[in-house]
This record gives structure tokens, C-alpha cells and sequence, in this order.
């Protein structure tokens, strides 16, 4: 993510430190995003989009399109769809039941890879 986001800001012909101050994000947390040091918020993230002036669907992949969306919903009702207790439901995605209850609550977000294990539930 963070090379398209470089690419797109060279393309909008801002510098770092410009994109720094138009999004009053410091310009440390740019330059690690765009060298894929530190993965950030979605609203770090939203905020370089906004100033950038670009379709978020050019940056974010499916991984963060699914967490930006309503997910705790989608995990719930694929977990109900198949009959499974929120226990049942960590078992076979390998995760503690705790996890699931924060997922549902949307108080954390499933990890890349746990999301690609959801996606394979879905098809």
C-alpha cells in the first residue's frame, strides 16, 4: 500500500513534508507508510487519500475494503449461516473465542490472513 500511496503522491506532485502539512500528519509517519515500515489506521490512511484527491479503491485492497466496511456484521452472519457457536466458529478459523466476540463487537479487526481464511468460508 505504501508504494501506491508514494506513487500517487509524486503523481499529485507533492512532496512528503507538503503531504505532511495537508494532512497534519507528521511527516515520519508518511515517509514509514510509504516505505512499508508501519501499517496504519484507516483514518491515517483516509486523510492522505482525501489529499491526494484519489478513489480509496486505487489504494486499498480487498483485505482493507472488508475492515473498512461494516465487518462484525459479515463475520456474524457467516458464523450463523453455518450454525456454529462463536467457540466453534474460533476452532475452525483457529482463533480464540475471545477473538470472535471482539470481531462481532467490532472492537478489533481480523488480521490479513485471518480474513483471507473468512473469505474462503464465504465461496
Amino acid at each position: 500500500m505504501g508504494s501506491r500511496l508514494r506513487y500517487m503522491r509524486k503523481k499529485a506532485k507533492l512532496t512528503q513534508k507538503q503531504l505532511a502539512d495537508l494532512t497534519d500528519i507528521d511527516i515520519c509517519t508518511i515517509k514509514r507508510i510509504e516505505s512499508d515500515k508501519v501499517i496504519s489506521t484507516l483514518t491515517i490512511y483516509d486523510k492522505i487519500i482525501a489529499a491526494l484527491g484519489i478513489d480509496p479503491a486505487l489504494i486499498y485492497n480487498d483485505y482493507y475494503k472488508f475492515i473498512s466496511s461494516d465487518y462484525s456484521s459479515v463475520i456474524k452472519r457467516l458464523r450463523k449461516d453455518r450454525q456454529l457457536t462463536q467457540k466453534q466458529f474460533g476452532e475452525l478459523l483457529n482463533v480464540h473465542l475471545k477473538t470472535i466476540l471482539r470481531w462481532e463487537k467490532g472492537t478489533a479487526a481480523p488480521s490479513e490472513d485471518h480474513y483471507e481464511k473468512l473469505k474462503k468460508l464465504i465461496l
